[in-house]
């Protein structure tokens, strides 16, 4: 059961509504046979396997942008797992009306997961992001169709502690798991020096590696915090230490890490809730911003606080609170987002923003909108 992070999270962690396509009688998937798993030079030679996935995904960013249901469909299995058949869709209705564009996507490894492949690529998205993410799909009568692995073909969960985590994973994740464990550590040790001793956990922090789509979740989620349990969603945004995306993997884990640590102090709304984890790992989304200023669709100041209404919402929520929040830390000093936070289950937001930051909300909301025009 999801604990109250405010009306952010709840926010954020809403799934968008779609209509479910109607049960189809499942033909016999092939099994899939796959080269060995390829580590790509500065210039692969990608096996005929690899080709015919990569066209796949090109096949489901059309559909996403199409904003039709019925081509989204007819690229996933006919026996996909009903929850990644809703995400899939819930996803192309976001993209189809945000205008996302489609990432550049560069190979990185394939293998057989079973009777699926496992495609593993980075994709460099509109934010200039770098993200590893990982795609199953199926061979059925003869098509590559995107699906996802059954819940109960995962295996057995293990746990693997390190310091101060206990690290949930089926074998599919292993790597990933050994990863994350490494990230959190590192992340755990910044966040405490940044923000201060009092936020080190007295307890031991249970993490899960989620390979599958969960019911619930937002389309467009790398990860998500149950208090005072993390999620990775380890396809949609893979956990790697080294090379290409262990960037975004580190923004990734201390993002989520700063979730739990900052609900062990404090509370606020979205505009904190997102806003200041994105400014302690500064995920800026420029990019995002950009677009929104310039087509003068910055939100009013009820609108910032309280979030997205849903998730065709999401990147223009996060782009805006991570910026509101980076201008008051640099504008009213490094301790002003915290402080603010800190006194947010005592009082009312305008209340606890005035007395922690040391000046009115809304006169700090004008000042940032002007910054933005600057």
């Amino acid at each position: 059961m999801r604990t109250a992070f405010g009306l952010a999270v709840a926010a954020c962690l809403a799934l968008t509504a779609c209509t479910a396509a109607p049960p189809i009688a499942a033909p016999t998937a092939t099994p899939f046979t796959a080269p060995p798993t390829v580590t790509p030079s500065p210039s692969p030679t990608l096996p005929p396997a690899a080709t015919a996935f990569l066209g796949l995904l090109a096949d489901r960013d059309a559909a996403q942008r199409s904003g039709d249901p019925s081509r989204m469909n007819a690229l996933i299995a006919p026996d996909a797992p009903q929850d990644f058949r809703d995400r899939e869709l819930a996803v192309a209705v976001v993209i189809s009306k945000q205008h996302v564009a489609a990432p550049e996507r560069r190979f990185q490894a394939l293998s057989a997961a079973g009777q699926l492949a496992e495609l593993d690529v980075t994709e460099l998205d509109d934010q200039g992001r770098i993200r590893p993410i990982r795609y199953f799909a199926a061979t059925v009568e003869g098509r590559l169709l995107l699906t996802e692995p059954a819940a109960a073909s995962l295996g057995q969960v293990t746990v693997a502690p390190s310091e101060h985590f206990d690290i949930r994973a089926y074998p599919l994740d292993e790597r990933q798991a050994a990863a994350a464990s490494a990230l959190l550590e590192d992340a755990l040790t910044r966040l405490v020096a940044r923000l201060g001793e009092p936020y080190r956990p007295a307890a031991r922090i249970v993490v899960h590696c989620d390979p599958v789509a969960g019911r619930g979740v937002a389309p467009l989620a790398s990860a998500y915090v149950t208090s005072p349990e993390i999620h990775f969603l380890t396809s949609s945004s893979m956990i790697v230490s080294t090379g290409a995306g262990s960037d975004w993997s580190r923004i990734v884990v201390t993002h989520e890490l700063s979730h739990v640590l900052l609900f062990m102090r404090g509370n606020g709304p979205f505009v904190l809730v997102e806003g200041i984890p994105l400014w302690l790992t500064d995920d800026r989304r420029q990019a995002q911003l950009d677009r929104i200023v310039a087509a003068g669709g910055v939100w009013d100041l009820d609108h910032l606080v309280r979030g997205p209404a849903d998730a065709n919402e999401f990147f223009a929520a996060y782009a805006q609170a991570s910026s509101f929040v980076r201008f008051v830390a640099a504008t009213y000093g490094p301790r002003a987002p915290i402080d603010v936070w800190e006194l947010g289950t005592s009082a009312p937001f305008t209340e606890t923003f005035a007395r922690g930051a040391g000046v009115p909300l809304a006169d700090a909301y004008a000042a940032w909108r002007a910054s933005l025009a600057r």
